[in-house]
């Protein structure tokens, strides 16, 4: 039941934008008439009695509503059963079976946004810099393809370069990579940043995309919105980032999910 209930639930906003592009696609190409076909099917089924004058978007709604108000529902009835009843028990049962079929169904929804999410990303990136380099820390990422990965979290972090120099920077945390796209108006570029470290006189440069299993996650002690990433791929030396955030809380929420990830890695 709970993966009918998730394959239902789960592509609907997506299901719905694309309906909304194509009625809006096809109001541009009929603009002599009043509606177009999809419009006209989608009125004519909606006045249906059976459809209790709601429209699409209300009838495709009220599966997951269902979902989500049923451990309520429980909650409540068992407020008023006896405890020692046997339908006390039962209803303890449903109760917990309910709460078990939200949390599957909640996780497939969040899976197939973070996959189609993953899709935009990976279709507005511009790889050219990488494209460009022969630097030998993102040889191995010339090609990448981000629908073939697993988004688990993203957002959008600051992250300081040096003292002069922050960026806006769109992080996805992927099942064995994080990658951190330079936001560039509409674009998200794939870029490699270098600073000059003034003591020693010596230039590093930091890879878009970190390899997660190489990955020290640790609080800047200075700044409770922030956090360090200490790569240690690198033959040369570790590559360190200062990545902002904008409370407490998310840097909290970031670094959870970042080493949670981590977890799971090393036990697959």
């Amino acid at each position: 039941m709970k993966r009918v209930c998730a394959s239902f639930c789960q592509n609907q906003s997506i299901a719905m934008e694309h309906l909304k592009q194509l009625i809006r696609k096809e109001k541009e190409k009929e603009k002599d008439k009043k509606e177009g076909s999809v419009s006209r099917f989608m009125d004519e089924a909606e006045r249906n009695p059976l459809c209790r004058r709601l429209s699409l978007s209300g009838i495709v709604a009220t599966g997951y509503q269902r979902v989500t108000n049923y451990p309520l529902f429980i909650e409540n009835l068992l407020k008023y059963t006896p405890a020692k009843s046997p339908e006390y028990e039962r209803l303890g049962r449903a109760l917990e079976k309910s709460k078990e079929i939200l949390s599957y169904v909640n996780q497939a929804v969040k899976e197939c946004e973070n996959r189609w999410r993953l899709i935009d990303y990976n279709t507005r990136m511009d790889r050219t810099p990488l494209d460009k380099s022969n630097n030998p820390l993102v040889m191995d990422y010339k090609n990448i393809n981000l629908t073939l990965h697993k988004m688990i979290h993203d957002g959008v972090l600051t992250w300081k370069v040096n003292r002069n120099k922050s960026i806006e920077v769109q992080v996805l945390l992927l099942e064995e990579l994080i990658v951190l796209l330079s936001k560039q108006d509409e674009k998200l570029v794939l870029k490699l940043h270098s600073t000059t470290n003034q003591a020693r006189e010596e230039l590093k440069t930091h890879s878009p995309i970190i390899k997660l299993s190489t990955v020290l996650c640790r609080p800047v002690s200075t700044n409770k919105k922030a956090f360090f990433l200490v790569s240690t791929s690198s033959a040369a030396c570790p590559q360190i980032y200062e990545l902002c955030t904008n409370s407490s809380q998310e840097r909290q929420s970031w670094m959870d999910v970042i080493l949670s990830t981590q977890d799971v890695e090393r036990k697959s």
